[in-house]
């Protein structure tokens, strides 16, 4: 299979190996092969330096004073809250306006339609470069508790996986995980910019439940287009196939670590915390009891 220069990601990757596999020659989507971060040896270098530069940064910050960064962080997430709606907005309308089912849409749209979804789908996509700053946050505030591995795994291969779906299937069933993806963001978003003012958000665990029910979501749409439905029904491209497949897996592993944390932080983690605050009060209603009888 012939590879030319700008596919060198593919074939850094050895995906041209997977692609030779399926007997396929991919062919980019022509709206945003030559955009901005499309291409294939930027993706490459950002995919590499984003967990180099996050330990890096983690050691120099090690014997630094944490950073506040109030005002850029109130600026950032009240940015990132108005494009996360508008992702939102843009699928919602362009689910309707260009026809979408929920399965089975073609890949690329036919010729004469808005693109409002394509379109949406690589705002999305840039905004996966965007938001590495939630990393640089937690580093320059010293969160460490919130550097897990999670965080880490979930912010270097969404980035890379996405540059794929824009480059060879940026519009069709992709639709599904950029709309999914904007409700969560929104509702994260507004919460960080919230609690950036100090309130305590009650419904906090509520946005991992969004996100838990995302991937869910993803791995059904994924799933009824692979085994159900099949190629004899849905008009899927070789490459939308191939890579319905991988963000099929991906969002299996998200969904698998993501339940561990909720199960973590709010399950186990709750009631422990909750059994602690008992014994807390339990400690201070005694210690109060004998000292008035002691007076």
């Amino acid at each position: 299979l012939p590879i030319s220069h700008s596919d060198v990601l593919v074939t850094a990757l050895g995906l041209h190996k997977v692609w030779s596999f399926f007997g396929i020659n991919p062919k980019p989507y022509y709206l945003y092969e030559n955009a901005p971060l499309m291409g294939p040896d930027t993706v490459l270098l950002i995919s590499i330096a984003y967990p180099l530069m996050t330990f890096a940064l983690r050691a120099a910050m090690k014997n630094r004073k944490k950073m506040d960064l109030f005002l850029l962080r109130v600026l950032y997430n009240a940015v990132l809250l108005v494009l996360s709606f508008y992702i939102f907005a843009a699928t919602f309308i362009g689910y309707f306006q260009e026809g979408y089912s929920w399965v089975c849409n073609i890949t690329p749209p036919a010729p004469g339609t808005s693109l409002l979804i394509a379109q949406a789908i690589y705002v999305s996509y840039v905004l996966k470069v965007v938001e590495f700053a939630d990393t640089l946050f937690i580093v320059l505030r010293k969160q460490d508790n919130q550097l897990s591995f999670l965080h880490v795994y979930h912010h270097s291969l969404v980035f890379p996986v996405w540059y794929f779906v824009v480059r060879y299937a940026a519009a069709g069933d992709a639709y599904t995980a950029v709309l999914y993806n904007a409700i969560a963001h929104t509702l994260m978003y507004s919460y960080y910019l919230l609690s950036s003012f100090g309130y305590r958000i009650w419904w906090k665990q509520y946005i991992t439940m969004v996100q838990i029910i995302q991937l869910a979501l993803n791995i059904i749409n994924s799933t009824l287009t692979l085994f159900v439905f099949e190629r004899s029904f849905c008009p899927l491209t070789d490459e939308a196939l191939v890579i319905t497949w991988a963000t099929w897996l991906f969002s299996i592993t998200l969904l698998l670590l993501f339940s561990n944390f909720y199960l973590r932080a709010y399950l186990i983690g709750g009631k422990k915390k909750k059994h602690k605050t008992e014994a807390w009060q339990d400690q201070r209603s005694s210690s109060g009891k004998s000292s008035s009888e002691a007076e």
